[in-house]
């Protein structure tokens, strides 16, 4: 079914992904007894810089989140000019998704743990954006991002895995048994590491550390690229045994765009992180192709942590 077709009962949520180097945004209309529709779609990327301090992170992050909220309401307010569609266009609730360091799962509390003021700053910033006149607050709920890696994961295959979801500045690296986070870590490894050593070691621009790690396949011999390789791995492995015992051979990994092969790639081929697994195993990079069937509307490229959660907060909302 087209994004507007025929009209349905149903809401529609705002979702916020708020990692160390990016905010990205979106609308996604949940339906009963249909896939959910995912729309107006936008990642703002925060400047590069050599800093790891949060404070900066946290002030350039809630720049961004300014930037994808307003895009995200223009978008709404285009919806609401459609007669059809216009139901689409009214956002009922929003849902934000924190990445490490803003969002991380206690496993022992069985509880998240989320950081109280950029917490407070984005719920102000939606609210401001998306206000529900005579009717009060915007609603909010606050996952990891964690959260939502870790049920696509449980989408893709329901035998226990490794999954390592790569963002900008972090991994994250959560033990999956059957429904259940068996474990759960952290590496100082991200996309904006892989470009930070690019750029450290070829004395690169931005630019061109980013083509050269879009070409990684064409490359494989280039000398920044393999010391940004080489320590990307060793974080990982640092990160992994443990959980590994807990998770079985199957390594999954999410990362955008093609940096998800990247990543696996690298793990596939490096001997040491191979001799973790005794019996063997494998690493599987996961693509928008794995999730995007089940979704029914979505950008061409769509951005697969937005899919994700897309598909997280379907789950919930029919379990209600």
């Amino acid at each position: 079914m087209s994004l507007f077709g025929k009209k349905t009962p149903g809401r529609t949520v705002l979702l916020v992904d708020v990692e160390q180097g990016s905010v990205a945004t979106a609308l996604a209309r949940l339906a009963p007894g249909e896939k959910p529709r995912l729309f107006g779609e936008v990642r703002e990327h925060i400047p590069f810089t050599a800093t790891h301090d949060s404070g900066t992170l946290a002030r350039e992050l809630l720049r961004a989140a300014e930037r994808a909220l307003a895009h995200a309401s223009l978008v709404a307010a285009r919806v609401r000019q459609n007669d059809t569609a216009a139901p689409l266009g009214t956002v009922a609730s929003a849902a934000f998704f924190l990445s490490a360091p803003w969002g991380v799962p206690d496993l022992a509390a069985d509880a998240p743990r989320f950081s109280g003021a950029l917490r407070e700053e984005l719920i102000n910033a939606a609210r401001a954006y998306f206000g529900l006149p005579g009717r009060g607050q915007l609603p909010v709920s606050f996952y990891t991002g964690a959260d939502a890696a870790a049920f696509a994961g449980r989408v893709h295959t329901p035998e226990p895995a490794l999954l390592v979801a790569m963002r900008g500045e972090l991994s994250e690296l959560l033990a999956l048994s059957g429904r259940q986070v068996e474990g759960y870590a952290t590496a100082p490894a991200g996309v904006r590491t892989l470009l930070r050593t690019l750029r450290t070691h070829g004395g690169l621009s931005a630019a061109e550390a980013a083509s050269l790690l879009a070409l990684a396949h064409e490359t494989p011999g280039h000398e920044a690229l393999a010391a940004a390789r080489a320590h990307m791995v060793h974080e990982m492995k640092r990160a992994a045994p443990q959980l590994i015992k807990r998770a079985g051979a199957h390594v999954l990994v999410l990362a955008e765009g093609g940096h998800a092969a990247f990543l696996a790639r690298s793990l596939a081929e490096d001997d040491d992180f191979a001799g973790l697994f005794p019996q063997g195993g494998a690493v599987e990079p996961l693509a928008a192709r794995h999730f995007s069937p089940h979704i029914a509307a979505h950008a061409a490229r769509p951005d697969i942590f937005l899919l994700t959660e897309t598909l997280f907060v379907d789950a919930l909302s029919n379990r209600v």
